[in-house]
């Protein structure tokens, strides 16, 4: 138990170095794929948030290897931009919808250089992993980039990636 807690401590200060944090969800994108990338459990609450905010321009901000994409091309979204850190996860997403009219980027600069204020920032899961100093800055960005944001956040610490309560 004492091993596992210090592990736990190591990841989370080797977490706060960028270019760790990348290495990290890159070996892990195939495996969380796996066990996670073909969940449909939320695409009813998701789908309702779709219909009363109509976007033309919907962001996907932490979108991991595109477990929510069947859900914005069913729903007709017309512009669709979806971020990750990890380059693994956003291949495995290119691979899935080859044919499709997704964007995809891996730098949040990447985005802020687009001008677009979007409709909806879709951020599911994904905030419980940003380090409590940057948590601030992610939220004003977002903030800045959309009109509506939905957030589905775990409280707990149950899943198995999760790292900090905000």
């Amino acid at each position: 138990m004492r091993l596992r807690k210090v592990g736990r401590i190591a990841q989370k200060l080797l977490y706060a170095i960028p270019a760790w944090r990348t290495y990290f969800w890159n070996s892990h994108a195939e495996r969380i794929h796996a066990a996670y990338g073909e969940f449909a459990h939320d695409y009813e609450t998701l789908a309702q948030v779709i219909e009363d905010c109509s976007p033309l321009h919907l962001l996907d901000f932490g979108c991991g290897s595109g477990r929510l994409i069947p859900l914005y091309l069913k729903k007709g979204i017309p512009n669709i931009h979806c971020y990750d850190v990890s380059s693994e996860a956003l291949s495995i997403a290119r691979r899935r919808f080859p044919d499709s009219s997704v964007h995809f980027a891996r730098s949040i600069r990447e985005l802020a250089g687009l001008n677009i204020v979007f409709d909806l920032v879709v951020c599911t899961r994904v905030l419980q992993h940003i380090p409590p100093d940057e948590i601030g800055e992610i939220l004003r960005r977002l903030a800045g980039m959309a009109r509506r944001i939905y957030l589905n956040e775990a409280t707990q610490p149950a899943e198995s990636f999760f790292m900090f309560s905000h």
